[in-house]
């Protein structure tokens, strides 16, 4: 792999090891880095306001908000 999400976790990948290594952790430093703060307050607005409608299956709205 040579992709900057590889080159990115090359580097980044000795600091999250251990005990105190975390999902959330590893979330919040990959959200940090390959998704605009813009775009993650936009999909939680638009998660909070999520409703169901008839016309669509949980994989479509599931599609929809990745």
């Amino acid at each position: 792999m040579s992709g900057e999400a590889d080159i990115w976790w090359n580097i980044v990948k000795g600091g999250l090891v251990g005990p105190e290594f975390t999902w959330s952790k590893f979330l919040a430093k990959l959200r940090a880095k390959f998704y605009a703060v813009v775009v993650q307050r936009q999909k939680e607005k638009e998660f909070m306001k999520l409703k169901m409608s008839g016309s669509m299956s949980v994989m479509q709205y599931a599609s929809k908000l990745t």
